[in-house]
């Protein structure tokens, strides 16, 4: 029998999560929960969205893993630790058409997208999103909590700190590191370190202005 897992979140990326569930065929999805009581009742792709996530916190539910699939880095962080706190494990979700070395680091939570390449010696943060196509190459280091959207390209040796936001397309140079809780915007290269908390774009990327709290971890709450 499969493990059950739960569903945090019912927009866009929660539909590209549930088709990687899917296809990796691994897990039996239990169901969908969003804290926004307009969505209870809809449906995501033929699954229900049947609550919030106070379904959980008692441990009824017939449930071994959960993951949280919000784009938001900062949401995405609160949520893993409250159920965490509830003794859940957090379900790793690797699309079958990645590509992962052998011998790679994974910490829990984290999705691996269709596409998307991970090679030898890369270590890839708790609850990071490597979104589709995105690649990561040779003894990179993505921090927990991370997000590289779609078409992101990190060269070798490359470090992605805790909770960054890389936006689509985004290319690093090989040696460089982002900070944490910074934001790379759409299209950019990056050929020099940024630093944390930092709002940083161009081509080549340049720092622009801190971060902003409705800029920190991309797209807001559970969609």
């Amino acid at each position: 029998m499969k493990p059950k897992v739960a569903i945090i979140g019912s927009g866009g990326h929660a539909r590209v999560v549930v088709e990687a569930i899917r296809r990796a065929g691994q897990m039996e999805i239990w169901g969908i929960l969003d804290d926004d009581v307009n969505r209870h009742g809809e449906m995501l792709d033929g699954i229900t969205v049947i609550g919030g996530i106070s379904l959980l916190c008692d441990r009824s539910a017939d449930v071994e893993f959960v993951v949280v699939a919000i784009g938001s880095n900062r949401d995405r962080l609160r949520l893993a630790s409250v159920v965490t706190g509830w003794a859940y494990q957090l379900g790793t979700v690797i699309h079958p058409a990645a590509s992962v070395a052998t011998g790679v680091e994974i910490g829990p939570g984290s999705v691996l997208m269709a596409g998307s390449v991970v090679q030898p010696g890369a270590q890839i943060g708790s609850f990071a999103i490597i979104n589709t196509a995105a690649t990561v190459d040779h003894d990179c280091i993505v921090g927990s909590c991370a997000h590289l959207a779609p078409g992101v390209h990190l060269g070798g040796n490359v470090s992605v700190g805790r909770g960054t936001l890389m936006g689509i397309g985004s290319l690093v140079r090989p040696g460089v590191s982002v900070g944490e809780w910074s934001v790379v915007g759409m299209g950019s290269v990056v050929v020099s370190d940024i630093p944390s908390g930092v709002v940083a774009f161009g081509v080549p990327a340049a720092v622009r202005h801190a971060v902003a709290e409705d800029e920190a971890g991309g797209p807001s709450h559970q969609r």
